[in-house]
C-alpha cells in the first residue's frame, strides 16, 4: 500500500529529524524513591548505677503499674514522656505520692519513667476554682534511660562492628562531633538488615543500641534519594539513530514515488502537489515528534524539557498542554492526515472497455461496467474546519456505485486532467450506461 509507505516514511523522517536536532544533555539527574536507613543519635543513656551516683537519694523509679493509685498524676507523667514540659495535678495526689515515696523536698528530684530520665525543675501550688488546690510542676528531660523493664537497649562493643564496616564508619562519624538531631547514613540496606538480625533485639520497631558512648536508633523508611548519570554518549547515539532513520525514510519516500509513477491510469494531481502534501505532513510530523519525545523525557524519565517548555507548577505539573496533546496527535492524527493527503495526491484513474479502476491509497479497486448502478457528484467538506459557518466545500468528488462496492474519484487539480478522465469515460462507457454520466458533463 502506498499509504503505508508514506506513513512509515513520514514517521521515520520525523523521528529522525527530532533525534538529530534535539539538544540531549551530557548528564541526567533526578530523584528516586528507595529504602534508606535513618539513624538517630542521642547521649548515652543513664543506667541505674550512673543515675544514683549523680542524684543520690533524690532519684526514684516510676512505673505505669506502680502509679495505679495516682491516676491524674500518672496521666501528667505520660503527657511529659520524651520531652520537657509543665503540668498541673490535684494537690492531694501529689502529696500522697511524696508520702508514699518518702520524699521530703521534690525540687531537684530525678525520676525515671519507662525509657527516659527527668528532673523536677520547679513546683508551684495554686488555688483554682472550682478545681481546688493544684500543684503545678515543671520537668526537664535529662536523657534516655536503660530500662530493662520497658525497652531493652543492646550495648555493642566497637570490636563487634568490625563485620559491618560501612555501619561502623557512619556511627563513628556521628559520634565524633556535636550530636545532630538526625541523619541519613550512607549504609547499605543489606548490611543494616544483617546487623539488625544478628546484634539487636528484633521485637521492637525502634531498635536502640549503645556504642561509642552514644545511643543510636535505626529505622528503615522510604526517602527521595538524588541520582545522577553522566551521558556523554547520549547525543551521539541519538544523532546516529536519527541519521539512520532519516536515510531509511528517504529511501521509502523514493520507493513510494517510483511505485506511484509506475501505476497505470490518469493521475488526479500533479507531482508537485504530491510533494507539497508530503512536506506538510513531514513538517507537522517533525514538530509533534519533537514534542512527543520531550513528553517522554519530562514524564517517565523526569528530566527538564529539551525544548524549554516550563510548566506553571514545576513540582506538581511536569506535563504542559503541548505535551499533553503531542502523543495523541503523533500517534493518531498524523496517520489520518497522511492518509487524507495520500488519497488526494496519489490517486490514479484507469478506464478501459471492461471496467473503471481507482489506484488509491490502499491499492486498486475496480467496478466492471456491467456492475455500475449509479453515478453522482458529492460535495466533500473540509474536515479540518472547526467553524460551522466556515464549513466550506473542499472539492466535488465523483462516486461510482457498483453492486458490491463503490469508487470515489477525487476532483482533479487541473482542467487538463479532468478533461482526460472525461474523455476516457466518453470513449469506454457502454451505450447502456452513458445516461449515468450526464451529471458529469454538466456539473463536474
Amino acid at each position: 500500500m502506498i499509504w503505508f509507505r508514506k506513513f512509515a516514511a513520514v514517521y521515520l523522517l520525523s523521528i529522525g529529524a527530532a533525534l538529530v536536532f534535539l539538544p540531549f544533555p551530557g548528564h541526567l539527574e533526578g530523584e528516586r524513591t528507595q529504602e534508606v536507613v535513618r539513624l538517630e543519635i542521642r547521649s548515652a543513656p543513664f543506667t541505674e548505677e550512673s543515675a544514683r551516683a549523680r542524684f543520690g537519694d533524690s532519684f526514684i523509679e516510676l512505673s505505669y503499674e506502680g502509679m495505679a493509685g495516682f491516676p491524674e498524676l500518672r496521666e501528667a507523667i505520660l503527657g511529659l514522656m520524651d520531652k520537657s514540659g509543665y503540668r498541673c495535678v490535684p494537690s492531694g495526689e501529689w502529696h500522697a505520692l511524696l508520702v508514699d515515696r518518702s520524699i521530703a523536698d521534690p525540687v531537684g528530684m530525678a525520676y525515671v519513667f519507662r525509657d527516659s530520665l527527668y528532673r523536677i525543675s520547679s513546683i508551684e501550688t495554686r488555688d483554682f476554682e472550682p478545681e481546688g488546690e493544684l500543684v503545678c510542676f515543671e520537668v526537664t528531660m535529662l536523657g534516655a534511660y536503660d530500662n530493662l523493664n520497658w525497652n531493652p537497649m543492646s550495648r555493642i562493643e566497637a570490636v563487634d562492628l568490625d563485620g559491618y564496616p560501612e555501619l561502623k564508619t557512619e556511627l563513628e562519624r556521628l559520634a565524633s562531633g556535636p550530636i545532630p538531631a538526625d541523619g541519613i547514613g550512607e549504609i547499605s540496606l543489606r548490611q543494616w538488615r544483617r546487623f539488625q538480625r544478628r546484634e539487636l533485639d528484633n521485637r521492637f520497631f525502634r531498635l536502640n543500641f549503645v556504642v561509642f558512648d552514644k545511643m543510636y536508633s535505626g529505622t528503615v523508611e522510604d526517602a527521595e534519594v538524588p541520582w545522577s548519570l553522566q551521558t556523554p554518549w547520549l547525543e551521539q547515539t541519538a544523532g546516529a539513530i536519527g541519521a539512520a532513520a532519516i536515510l531509511l525514510g528517504i529511501l521509502m519516500v523514493i520507493a513510494s514515488y517510483r511505485t506511484n509513477s509506475a501505476r497505470p491510469g490518469i493521475p488526479i494531481s500533479s507531482p508537485w502537489f504530491t510533494v507539497f502534501c508530503d512536506v506538510i505532513s513531514l513538517i507537522g510530523g517533525s514538530i509533534f515528534a519533537i514534542l512527543a519525545i520531550d513528553t517522554l523525557w519530562v514524564g517517565p524519565i523526569s528530566q527538564s524539557s529539551l525544548v524549554g517548555l516550563h510548566p506553571e507548577w514545576p513540582s506538581t505539573q511536569p506535563i504542559t498542554g503541548l505535551h499533553f496533546i503531542s502523543v495523541p496527535v503523533f500517534l493518531v492524527v498524523l496517520p489520518l492526515l497522511t492518509l487524507w493527503f495520500t488519497s488526494l495526491s496519489a490517486q490514479r484513474i484507469q478506464v478501459d472497455g471492461e471496467q473503471v479502476t481507482s489506484h488509491g491509497a490502499f491499492g486498486p479497486m475496480s467496478i466492471p461496467w456491467q456492475d455500475l448502478n449509479h453515478v453522482r457528484l458529492r460535495k466533500q467538506r473540509n474536515p479540518f474546519s472547526f467553524s460551522v459557518i466556515d464549513f466550506r466545500t473542499l472539492q466535488k468528488v465523483l462516486e461510482l456505485e457498483g453492486k458490491e462496492h463503490s469508487i470515489t474519484i477525487n476532483e482533479p487539480g487541473s482542467r487538463k486532467r479532468k478533461g482526460e478522465i472525461l474523455d476516457a469515460m466518453r470513449r469506454y462507457t457502454p451505450e447502456s450506461k452513458k445516461s449515468l454520466f450526464k451529471v458529469i458533463e454538466k456539473d463536474w
